[in-house]
């Protein structure tokens, strides 16, 4: 089976040296799209992350394809319809980053909040100047969170840590987590 995986950093190559073993593995640092993938014609199986392109001009080169393999949570850039059309089963990582991606929310909010970056700067050119840092409080302050899956439940968790007031939306709502 030859296997495509795109947008793949020095860290990661290891991981794939299991899989060598029983298959072909191509590994690619650019991302697929509809310029480079008839190169990938025979992969049957395409492991991207969030930059590839697979929209129909992209996945119509792709003539063994039978499997794509996101290493996201995300999947809005995969055309579904035509993955369903063709019977090309896409899988991602649906949990992926919920820990990481809500506290880099905190890590932002706490930036802004308390004005950091300034602080920083200032501190990196030797004025320790307090002048204009004034920063704010988070506790009571009313967070908007749009979309309660694993990532939106993380923030709200972390809101409520800070005694932050929470009003959060999501086209499928869960009643029972709204009331917790």
């Amino acid at each position: 089976m030859k296997i495509a995986v795109f947008e793949v950093e020095e860290w990661e190559l290891p991981a794939f040296d299991e899989i060598k073993k029983d298959h072909e593995v191509v590994t690619v640092h650019e991302p697929l799209n509809p310029g480079n993938a008839g190169e990938y014609a025979d992969a049957d199986i395409v492991s991207t992350f969030i930059y590839s392109e697979l929209r129909k001009g992209t996945l119509e080169k792709l003539n063994a394809l039978k499997l794509i393999a996101t290493r996201s949570t995300g999947f809005d850039h995969i055309d579904l319809g035509y993955c369903r059309e063709h019977g090309v089963t896409v899988s991602n990582v649906p949990h992926y980053g919920e820990t990481t991606v809500a506290e880099h929310v905190f890590g932002l909010l706490l930036t802004i909040s308390h004005r950091l970056a300034d602080a920083i700067d200032r501190t990196r050119k030797g004025d320790f100047s307090q002048t204009g840092l004034r920063g704010f409080d988070l506790l009571g302050k009313t967070l908007g969170v749009v979309g309660t899956g694993g990532i939106g439940r993380h923030v709200i968790d972390i809101a409520k840590g800070f005694s932050m007031d929470v009003i959060a939306f999501d086209v499928a709502p869960d009643k029972k987590f709204a009331e917790e």
